[in-house]
């Protein structure tokens, strides 16, 4: 009986030693990939990742290295790895070097480990296929230029002990709807959203006091359309995002890749407008077809489409906004509806392929500049018949009835 309880005893401990090796091997994580380069740390029982060395993997692991801990990854470290779509930061790093993953273009997505306590400036600056990132708890600083120009980030989540958002740190991060600031961020840095033009949505947990419009704070609230304290009110149909406010609909952006678009015909039933800036910079987009039910275009909206080349809009367009096709080079016709009142500054501007247009006699204001560097357009159309008056400036009807004339007045004139 003693020499079964001992062997009882034996084997219990042999079972538990085996567990705790086995709970030691989870808890010291996973092996850094293959081919990256690491120095080793002046206390010899930790790495330092330096550079991307032979490493060809396109998932990336930081973690272990010859079995001890990573736990820095240093300056420029990956710096333009364009090879590199996914990163994985294992729980050993502590600290994100600046401009460490600086310009890798392919990187579509960022997991950060629990220990990340610091990101060094300009750290994924440029990571133009970055869509989603979340930054962990215990990081209190999103840096200088951490996040600039990353153009298709759709979703930022920012940890809970954020205090600071530095300057310039989403910059340009042109595909960003909605942003959730926590409790604790007490300052956001000068032009911190400099250039997020889609940011229609701000969620704001923190004191500070954000206003619609406004340059302060970063610029954060600049585009807002709403800024409220609850859950994302944004709402996504397909390819396409929706948001609702003071009962206006607004088509705020196009998330596909098509380059040929029909416009949906209305939102649940109502007319909407394309909101500011939706397709600006869209340089696949060569046509699109307005829906049945939308009333206006906003300012930007089409802005930089250089591939644009045709547009049909919808019979109930009412407004185009200012700069609304700006610089949309290719673009070579416009038919602008009968029921438009107001084409904005700027609308046309740059648009150096447009031949002909026609001015429906409802159209009541046209900004200055509207077609400035339209430089093939050689015939314009006015339909009102009692002529055009703008300011000081007023040509009678029979004035405007030679189209070649009525187009100089527009491209050389009226500026």
């Amino acid at each position: 009986m003693k020499r079964i309880f001992a062997l009882l005893l034996i084997f219990i401990m042999l079972f538990s030693c085996f567990v705790a090796c086995g709970e030691e091997e989870n808890a010291k994580g996973a092996e850094s990939s293959e081919g990256l380069e690491f120095k080793l740390n002046k206390d010899e029982k930790s790495y330092t990742l330096e550079g991307i060395g032979t490493c060809t993997a396109e998932d990336v692991v930081v973690d272990y290295y010859k079995g001890y801990p990573v736990t820095e990854i240093a300056r420029n470290a990956m710096s333009r790895a364009t090879k590199i779509k996914t990163l994985t930061i294992g729980d050993s790093v502590t600290f994100v070097g600046e401009m460490s993953f600086y310009g890798c273009e392919s990187l579509t997505k960022v997991t950060f480990g629990k220990s990340v306590g610091e990101i060094g400036k300009n750290a994924f600056e440029k990571c133009i296929s970055l869509k989603e990132v979340s930054i962990p708890d215990g990081i209190k600083i999103v840096p200088m230029r951490a996040f600039s120009g990353c153009t298709v980030l759709e979703k930022v989540s920012l940890g809970k002990d954020v205090e600071e958002i530095k300057s310039g740190a989403f910059e340009n991060c042109s595909s960003l709807c909605t942003i959730t600031i926590p409790e604790k961020v007490k300052y956001v840095r000068d032009n911190s959203f400099l250039g997020c033009n889609n940011l229609v949505e701000v969620i704001n947990k923190s004191n500070l006091e954000f206003v619609r419009g406004s340059e302060n704070n970063g610029r954060i609230a600049y585009n807002a359309l709403k800024i409220h304290s609850g859950e994302s009110e944004l709402i996504y149909k397909e390819d396409y995002v929706f948001y609702s406010v003071e009962k206006t609909n607004y088509l705020v952006k196009y998330k596909g890749e098509k380059t040929e678009l029909t416009l949906p015909d209305d939102f649940d039933g109502e007319a909407y407008v394309i909101a500011p800036y939706a397709f600006c910079n869209n340089t696949n987009l060569s046509g699109i077809t307005f829906g049945k039910k939308i009333l206006a275009i906003g300012n930007n909206a089409f802005e930089g489409a250089t591939a644009l080349k045709s547009v049909e809009l919808g019979s109930e367009v009412i407004a185009i906004g200012a700069e609304t096709f700006l610089g949309c080079t290719s673009l070579d016709k416009i038919e602008i509806p009968d029921a438009v009142q107001g084409v904005g500054t700027n609308a046309f501007k740059n648009c150096s392929s447009v031949e002909s247009v026609n001015i429906p006699k409802n159209v009541k204001i046209i900004g200055k500049n509207a077609f400035e560097g339209c430089a093939k357009l050689g015939s314009v159309a006015f339909e009102d018949a009692d002529g055009w008056k703008a300011g000081e400036t007023s040509f009678s009807a029979d004035e405007l009835s030679n189209k070649a004339k009525a187009a100089e007045y527009l491209t050389q004139t009226y500026l």
